[in-house]
């Protein structure tokens, strides 16, 4: 819609699903650019949807319209003259009425809620390599033993998996993402990890469910490779190109490829932006 359509209407207080997909919010200020940002953008641009929520599940079923313990729109919708009960017959709030049809109340002894804390690997501040692990947090009442996550590299979204990982309420446990492998001297722009679905159940806070880590590259072995002329005279070594990397020779040369006219000991080293080094020597008689 165009900025004429956006300015006709006003859109506030609503409730958006996502079910852990690729969700993309278009807004067109010119008939021949589409353009596509995030919700948070799409708020700005568009001046609508200020105090609106993007959640795991807006309720229960298409015939369902009850969202228990939907913490995201506890509270968090607006009162609207003459609407003063909810499907059921039960009072709204006043000041502060739960967004959707169904006024709640949050039930702590069936909450669910997991919160992916952090990426404990790989980090910007190490240089090592390893598995692809999680921090998860239980914050729900009762023991959690399964979980999907959803990993994205770079653009390219993958199919959330199921985990076994047995966390008490409370508790933090480092879960090991499986068949996610970062491999040596491999840009990534982008590791992105969703997590949902505790107990093959819906997670009612939607909003600490996902962390991206970006701009990861590990370093490791790496091959020199020896040219030679017709004659089988050395003429030059070279090694991969490594995006984001530099390169430094032991002759000072910081290219990929340089020229040698005789044998000898050379060696080179990879950088990363952390710091991170990777060398390699060839011995040429």
């Amino acid at each position: 819609m165009d900025n004429i359509a956006l300015s006709s209407f006003t859109s506030n207080y609503n409730a958006f699903k996502n079910d852990v997909k690729t969700v993309r919010y278009m807004y067109v200020d010119n008939p021949n650019l589409e353009k596509y940002y995030t919700f948070q953008q799409w708020k700005t641009f568009s001046n609508k949807e200020a105090q609106s929520k993007v959640v795991g599940y807006v309720y229960n079923s298409d015939t369902d319209l009850h969202t228990q313990n939907a913490f995201m729109l506890n509270n968090s919708g607006t009162a609207i003259a003459g609407i003063t009960t909810d499907i059921d017959g039960q009072t709204r709030s006043a000041a502060a009425p739960d967004i959707g049809a169904d006024e709640f109340d949050m039930d702590p002894t069936t909450y669910t809620d997991l919160e992916l804390v952090e990426i404990v690997t790989p980090t910007l501040t190490s240089c090592e390599n390893g598995d692809v692990v999680l921090a998860i947090k239980n914050n729900g009442a009762t023991p959690v033993n399964a979980l999907d996550i959803k990993t994205t590299i770079n653009d390219f979204a993958g199919t959330p998996v199921t985990v076994a990982a047995l966390i008490a309420p409370t508790e933090t446990a480092q879960v090991v993402v499986p068949n996610c492998i970062i491999g040596n001297n491999t840009f990534y722009s982008k590791l992105h990890f969703i997590i949902s679905n505790p107990n093959a159940a819906n997670d009612n806070n939607f909003s600490n469910d996902s962390k991206t880590v970006s701009n990861i590259l590990k370093l490791g072995e790496f091959e020199i490779t020896v040219e030679k002329d017709n004659c089988g005279a050395y003429k030059s070594l070279s090694v991969p190109k490594i995006q984001t990397a530099a390169v430094l020779w032991s002759t000072g040369a910081a290219t990929q490829k340089i020229a040698i006219t005789e044998g000898g000991t050379y060696s080179v080293t990879f950088t990363n932006t952390q710091g991170c080094t990777q060398t390699k020597s060839i011995t040429l008689n």
